[in-house]
């Protein structure tokens, strides 16, 4: 038993990591409860106290993890990923759907959403495979057999359909390539593809919608340059560009005949891509597109719920109205709020002051991850850390700026704050196995 699980190694654990984690599930309790809360009556549904279970299960989770061997982990992480493709597989045959999605198995008053486990079953898989082949990675292109790993449960997850976990494969994908010392050639095609894809896919979107919104491209255009996303959209192409300039100088500037098809081809298989792939797309999800330019667009169809976040976020102010004072979040205004807006109702009672607290402890959480990413004894231990870390700090991201309106609706719940046992217990396992890097070398 020995060799599979030492309880001892829980003296070992990051203890700032911990409480950080701690303190931002609570706050997602408090929040979930004061969602809960109307009029000041106790009209509390089951909510909260469903959070607190899956709180209390997902602690013994991490804890459990924390104190394994990672050696039966690695051996064992394509076993945890077939079966999790198989539950992937039945959740789209057998499941019920909830809001026209096929994502939870539903059991009593519980239910199980086999895409949250994904994220850490691919991560596990793609660190193994990495770990094995890294010297075969950067000499020829074994790098379609990581594409492989990703696409399968990228394509299962799209069909229930869940377009904003599918695509979050994508940026961990590429952090865990990057550093794993993967050719710059075709870490460079990955970010012309990805760039070209979302570019395409949002011009698809206003292309088939415009007429019937009676909206021309350059009133578009003109919308977008007016509005405050273009401080941020610039600010992130020039961080794009900086970062570009430093990952690949020495690719850019050395270019060859392959090279240059290999970028071509880029390009062409970026614009073409989203082209074939945007009349898959529900016509939801292509609204949520369309609308990510100018939410007034369409204010009481696919405008209303980043309208409604933005109007909670800015109504805060410095220190918010108060625990369980919302307005937007009390009288049932902005919609998914334990879900997919909770980082508005933060926004909403506890004003600018709470964001940055929940933002500080996010930064402690995925510095204190890195630090004991570079920990790691050995290549599986360190690239199952960057993917951990990566994916947490990827999804954060996205929730955040879904609900501040400078990216398009993706219903993504923020990491341990959100409503949710399948994602919460997810994320702590994360935590757990980053705790356990750090054991492994006692």
């Amino acid at each position: 038993m020995n060799n599979y699980i030492n309880i001892n190694k829980i003296r070992n654990v990051d203890f700032i990591l911990v409480i950080a984690t701690i303190v931002l599930v609570s706050i997602g309790i408090l929040i979930i409860f004061s969602i809960s809360y109307q009029n000041g009556i106790n009209k509390v549904n089951l909510f909260w106290k469903k959070q607190c279970i899956y709180s209390l299960i997902g602690f013994v989770c991490m804890i459990i993890i924390s104190c394994l061997n990672y050696e039966v982990i690695r051996k064992y992480s394509f076993i945890i990923y077939s079966i999790n493709i198989v539950f992937l597989v039945l959740v789209l045959l057998y499941a019920s759907p909830i809001r026209h999605v096929h994502s939870w198995f539903c059991i009593g008053g519980f239910s199980f959403q086999p895409s949250e486990i994904a994220k850490l079953s691919t991560i596990l898989m793609l660190a193994n495979y990495l770990s094995r082949e890294s010297e075969k990675l950067k000499k020829n292109v074994n790098i379609f057999y990581v594409f492989i790993i990703v696409l399968i449960p990228l394509f299962l997850i799209s069909k229930q359909p869940d377009l904003g976990t599918a695509v979050l494969f994508f940026p961990v994908m590429f952090i865990m390539l990057y550093v794993n010392g993967i050719k710059k050639d075709y870490l460079l095609a990955i970010v012309i593809i990805s760039f070209m894809v979302v570019l395409f896919t949002i011009i698809c979107a206003i292309v088939e919608f415009k007429p019937k919104y009676e909206i021309t491209l350059f009133e578009n255009v003109l919308t977008l340059i007016k509005s405050k996303k273009t401080i941020f959209i610039v600010v992130l192409i020039m961080s794009f560009i900086t970062v570009l300039n430093k990952l690949f100088k020495n690719t850019v500037l050395r270019f060859n005949l392959r090279k240059t098809f290999i970028y071509y081809l880029s390009f062409i298989g970026g614009a073409v891509i989203p082209v074939l792939m945007f009349n898959f797309l529900k016509s939801y999800q292509k609204k949520r597109l369309f609308v990510f330019l100018d939410p007034n667009i369409d204010p009481l169809g696919a405008g209303y719920n980043i309208i409604q976040s933005k109007i909670a976020i800015g109504s805060g102010k410095i220190f918010g109205k108060g625990f369980l004072s919302g307005t937007q979040s009390q009288l049932g205004f902005l919609p998914e709020q334990q879900t997919d807006f909770v980082f508005s109702v933060i926004g909403e009672e506890f004003g600018l002051a709470g964001l940055l607290t929940v933002i500080l402890l996010f930064v402690i959480i995925i510095y204190r991850g890195l630090y004991l990413t570079y920990l790691a004894k050995n290549n599986f231990d360190f690239l199952i850390g960057i993917g951990i870390v990566s994916l947490i700090g990827t999804q954060m991201l996205i929730s955040m700026g879904v609900a501040t309106g400078i990216m398009p609706v993706t219903g993504l719940p923020l990491p341990f704050v959100s409503y949710g046992g399948s994602s919460l217990c997810t994320f702590m396992l994360g935590i757990g196995i980053l705790l356990g890097i750090k054991n492994q070398n006692h």
